[in-house]
Formats: C-alpha cells, sequence, structure tokens
C-alpha cells in the first residue's frame, strides 16, 4: 500500500514537472511570436514609409514629365513670305499659365543638330515670333518659359512643312528607237510631296529641248494637282540629233527652277 502510494506521488511529480515544462515552452514561443510580430510590423512601417517615399518621388516625376504638356495651350504657324534662300513663317504661342515680366524663347531645332533660342514678342495675351527658315529644311521646337531662375521647357513640337517646305519632284527621260531615221522620247514629272499651300506646291512645268545652247523647242507637262501629281509629254526627233532636254518647274510663289533630264536609251 506504501509503495502504490509512493508510485502514485511519485507520477504526479513528474506530470507536473512536466506541466511546468510545456507552460515554460509555450510561454517562450509566445515570447517568440510576439517578438517576430513586433518585428513584422516594424518591417510593415518601414515598408509603408518607405511606398509612401516611392509614390512622392513618382508623383515629382509625373509633375516633371506632364508639366511640359500643360505649359502650351495653343500654337498656331502662318506663311508670310516664300524665296528660295528662306520662308517667312510667323508662329503664335498661348499658356495655360502664365507669369507677366516671364521672358519666353523658342528653342529651334532643324534636321543637322543645329539649334537657335529665339526670344519671342508677347502681345494681348500672345507670344509670337517671325521665323526665318530654309525651304528645304525640317524644324522642330520647344518654348523655354524663364521665371527669374526657374525655367520650365515645353513638349517638343514639329514645325508644320507644310508651311515653310517647297513641293519636290523627280524627273525622268526614256527614249526608244521609233523607226529607222526618229526616236521617240517621253518625259515623266512627279511630285514627291503633298502640298496644299498655294505658294509652295508646283504651278507649271515644261521640257525646254536645247541643241548647242539654242532652244529647239518647249514641251508643256500639263500639271494634275493631286496627292502625288504626274505629268507626261513626248517628243520625236531625229535619230543623230544631239539634243540635251531641262526641267523648267514654276512654283506658286512665282521662283522657278531647271534640271537637266538624264535620258535611258532604250536600244
Amino acid at each position: 500500500m506504501k509503495s502504490s502510494i509512493i508510485f502514485i506521488f511519485a507520477l504526479l511529480i513528474a506530470i507536473l514537472i512536466f506541466s511546468v515544462f510545456l507552460f515554460i515552452q509555450d510561454r517562450l514561443a509566445l515570447k517568440e511570436l510576439l517578438l517576430s510580430a513586433s518585428k513584422l510590423e516594424e518591417s510593415v512601417s518601414n515598408l509603408q514609409t518607405r511606398m509612401g517615399s516611392i509614390q512622392n518621388a513618382v508623383d515629382n516625376l509625373r509633375n516633371l514629365v506632364e508639366e511640359p504638356y500643360r505649359l502650351l495651350k495653343s500654337k498656331e504657324f502662318f506663311t508670310v513670305s516664300v524665296g528660295f534662300d528662306e520662308v517667312i513663317v510667323k508662329s503664335l504661342f498661348t499658356f495655360s499659365e502664365y507669369k507677366e515680366g516671364s521672358d519666353v524663347f523658342l528653342v529651334l531645332n532643324d534636321e543637322a543638330g543645329s539649334t537657335r533660342t529665339l526670344e519671342l514678342d508677347r502681345e494681348d495675351g500672345v507670344s509670337f515670333i517671325e521665323l526665318s527658315i530654309s525651304p528645304f529644311g525640317i524644324y522642330s521646337g520647344q518654348i523655354l518659359v524663364r521665371e527669374g531662375s526657374r525655367e520650365i521647357m515645353s513638349d517638343r513640337f514639329q514645325i508644320p512643312p507644310e508651311n515653310y517646305r517647297i513641293q519636290n519632284f523627280e524627273i525622268s527621260g526614256r527614249a526608244w528607237q521609233q523607226d529607222q531615221n526618229d526616236l521617240l522620247y517621253s518625259f515623266h514629272l512627279i511630285t514627291t510631296s503633298f502640298i496644299q499651300n498655294s505658294q509652295l506646291k508646283i504651278a507649271k512645268a515644261s521640257v525646254r529641248v536645247m541643241n548647242q545652247g539654242e532652244v529647239i523647242d518647249v514641251l508643256d507637262m500639263p500639271f494634275q494637282d493631286g496627292q502625288t501629281a504626274l505629268t507626261t509629254t513626248n517628243y520625236t526627233a531625229g535619230r543623230d540629233s544631239n539634243y540635251e532636254f531641262f526641267a523648267d518647274v514654276t512654283y506658286g510663289f512665282g521662283g522657278s527652277v531647271s534640271r537637266k533630264i538624264e535620258v535611258k536609251y532604250n536600244f
């Protein structure tokens, strides 16, 4: 009987010790879990702080990117005069926001990479300038507004080619043997650009037949205005003739150009 009591007492002691051990283990695990949760919460807080900083940076970047596009409210271009040396284009700009006293410039770029910074005049809320540019170039620009030490640059825009580029063309000639004595010449002129501006587009064209510096004949080339205009004319000459042929093209503004026609002989 006594040994049974001792056994039961020892068993209870063992159970108690095991329970205390489990309790201590649970406390340690709970403490570790709470510590991990605290670290996780701190990490989340740091992450939120970083995300806030990133969002702020993104917002600042977006403002920088979108600012140029908000600068220009409108832009208009008008052809003032046309010549082979230069075309004068009046350019007008309005802005969504403008602080009186600010300096406004047009940064003009051409296809060769040259840059000119031109100051604009201002009147009745409109900034304007008359550009002197080549009728054979390609131009783009940006508006620069300077408010003290602060500078704002607009997005890049194209100076509309229809306001300054003269209509270009290609001319070709071919010759076939028509009979034993004569050659049949055929000349083709085609425009390589569509121009609506009447000053800049071709108004008329002809082929000039030359022999040792003397004009032998002038062949009219009926010109049809269109997206790509093609005109053709034919000419018959003796097989032994030593003729040269030139295309004479007149533009709407009154200027003319001449090009020698290289004839391809098909015999």
